[in-house]
């Protein structure tokens, strides 16, 4: 592929590693990939999670968002500033989080 570059940055699955650093990892890419023509373009991230494995993940994007637990509850170990409780569970409560993050910006 002439003039297109791509961003080979290893993601390990195993070891000392957290969704918040794939996260930043692939922000990284996106930021590189996005700003070759010299421009600096403004990126905003998003994280959705329900529990504390995904903390990394929401201390490391722009809007945290927490989902509801199949049992209707927050994970309450979980405090991250500017924090958004989406209501819903899994898919719902990540259907309501975008489609609110996306009426602000519009």
């Amino acid at each position: 592929m002439t003039g297109v570059q791509t961003c080979a940055l290893p993601i390990y699955l195993t070891g000392l590693n957290d969704k918040g650093q794939a996260a930043l990892k692939l922000l990284h890419c996106y930021k590189r990939q996005w700003n070759m023509d010299g421009e600096q373009h403004e990126v905003e991230t998003v994280g959705i999670g329900d529990s504390l494995n995904d903390l990394p993940l929401l201390l490391a994007v722009d809007h945290p968002v927490l989902v509801q637990k199949p049992d209707g509850s927050y994970d309450r170990d979980i405090d991250v500033p500017q924090l958004i409780h989406a209501p819903g569970i899994g898919p719902v409560g990540w259907n309501h989080a975008i489609l609110d993050l996306l009426n602000l910006a519009a």
